[in-house]
């Protein structure tokens, strides 16, 4: 069953929600079961101020200027933003993890 069969067969009093950044690539048949609400577009000012928080809360040790291209890069897409800063979590974790591999234990005196 596709999904706007689906839509097509729920009760009356169901509502269905969905987000997009890309409103282009929401197939005809779903855009005319949707009511269009927008939203203003974060500036990147927004994001940086919010990525500097959760930088700062994971201890990332990110400069503003990798923050600021981080924030234009998802092109005002809050959910790419935390999936690009846990990326940069999860590596900066791998690289202290071999660093502890790789460094001997030092002997007692």
């Amino acid at each position: 069953m596709t999904l706007s069969g689906f839509m097509d067969r729920a009760p009356s009093s169901t509502l269905f929600m969905a987000t997009t950044n890309v409103l282009v690539k929401i197939h005809g048949s779903l855009k005319s079961r949707l009511s269009q609400v927008c939203f203003d577009h974060p500036n990147t000012a927004r994001m940086e101020k919010f990525a500097k928080k959760i930088a700062l809360l994971e201890g990332l040790p990110l400069t503003d200027d990798q923050i600021k291209s981080i924030c234009v890069s998802v092109n005002g897409c809050f959910r790419e933003l935390l999936i690009v800063l846990e990326r940069h979590a999860n590596n900066q974790r791998s690289q202290s993890s071999v660093q502890q591999n790789i460094t001997p234990p030092t002997k007692p005196a």
